[in-house]
């Protein structure tokens, strides 16, 4: 099947009807950078943060960051976004970082091509495109997502 090439805005793309319709961007400038900031880690061990899903977890988790040096005994430990255990400057260095890492793909990134990564990463071709959107909301701001094409 021949491809049919679409633009939006400077962005040329077609439907990957080999990869069950997801968008195919031709010609996007921003979207390594994307992937290279997303891919930046947080360092939890050097904080003294971890994850735990159950008391051996976390007991075993606490008692090796304690073993490295990176938490005391009697370090109180709070619980953060999206299960995080450490003590409160862990969770203060996270949402800086997590800061940090927004500004940078709101000031580095397009948001369309944000937008259609994120349209084919969340399979929204198959539903609900609502999550992609609300990112670039998050990264961009309203009005900036309200400019963006959506599919």
């Amino acid at each position: 099947m021949d491809k049919e090439y679409f633009n939006v805005g400077n962005l040329k793309c077609y439907r990957n009807w080999d990869c069950e319709g997801a968008i195919a961007m031709v010609n996007p400038k921003t979207i390594d950078r994307y992937n290279e900031i997303k891919d930046e880690q947080f360092d939890f061990e050097k904080h003294g943060a971890f994850f735990a899903f159950s008391q051996e977890q976390f007991d075993e988790q606490k008692q090796e960051l304690i073993k490295k040096g990176y938490l005391k005994e009697s370090d109180k430990l709070y619980r953060g976004k999206l299960g995080m255990i450490g003590p409160k400057e862990a969770m203060i260095a996270f949402e800086k970082f997590a800061d940090g890492q927004a500004a940078k793909i709101a000031k580095e990134c397009d948001p369309q091509e944000v937008y259609i990564y994120e349209w084919n990463n969340h399979e929204c071709m198959f539903g609900n495109e609502e999550s992609a959107y609300y990112l670039i909301v998050a990264y961009f701001g309203d009005d900036v997502a309200s400019k963006i094409r959506r599919f």
